[in-house]
């Protein structure tokens, strides 16, 4: 009873991620899960990043411009469908106790 307790917990935090945190979040978590379930640093990304946009409820502009933010702030390398995940940043990132990267130029 308390495993099942923990999955369904689980569940729904996973759930609260994708349907209310930032962009920047979502896809820190969705990595962090992939990372996770694989238990290794190095994912392949099980769908194209349009569908990881769509699962994610975002735009695949946005994801594309938050996998570039990852990469540019040293979060994560990519070649193709590999992600390899550097930095322990993403995780806080994930949990929402890191900043997000901020766009570069000026604030409008």
């Amino acid at each position: 009873a308390g495993g099942d307790r923990k999955v369904l917990y689980l569940t729904a935090e996973r759930f609260m991620y994708v349907m209310h945190g930032s962009a920047f979040e979502k896809l820190a978590y969705f990595l962090i899960d992939l990372a996770g379930r694989t238990q290794s640093e190095r994912i392949e990304l099980p769908m194209s990043r349009y569908d990881i946009a769509d699962y994610l409820g975002l735009s695949s502009e946005t994801v594309s411009r938050t996998f570039t933010a990852f990469r540019e702030r040293g979060f994560i390398s990519t070649k193709g469908r590999e992600v390899w995940l550097l930095s322990d940043a993403l995780l806080r990132l994930s949990e929402g106790l890191c900043e997000e990267p901020r766009p570069h130029g000026p604030r409008q």
